[in-house]
């Protein structure tokens, strides 16, 4: 079973690095960088958002997905609109919705 974790605006997949050690080899953890998602990219939501819905297309079996801040805003619009991929869903100091001026910072 796959656990996505989703990092926070100015952060990288780097922050999840002391969680992911307390997994074992039983559990295959995937931490992608969001910024590498929107290299070349007008960085905006919708842009991340899309980019996360592909990348989750590639796996067939139901994700957990852990986000933090930013990350979790992606992860809860994705349980919301994929509730069929979930099989687990963590958010960290998570808002309820993307505040506008987040990304232009």
């Amino acid at each position: 079973m796959k656990y996505i974790m989703l990092h926070g605006l100015v952060q990288s997949s780097e922050s999840w690095s002391d969680t992911v050690k307390v997994f074992n080899d039983d559990f295959e953890v995937l931490c992608p960088n969001l910024s590498d998602w929107l290299s070349g990219k007008t960085p905006c939501y919708d842009t991340l958002y899309r980019t996360l819905e592909t990348y989750c297309e590639q796996f067939e079996e139901p994700l957990n997905i852990c986000g933090l801040s930013l990350g979790g805003i992606l992860a809860m619009q994705y349980a919301i609109e994929h509730p069929e991929k979930m099989n687990s869903l963590v958010l960290i100091g998570t808002q309820y919705e993307m505040p506008k001026y987040l990304l232009k910072m």
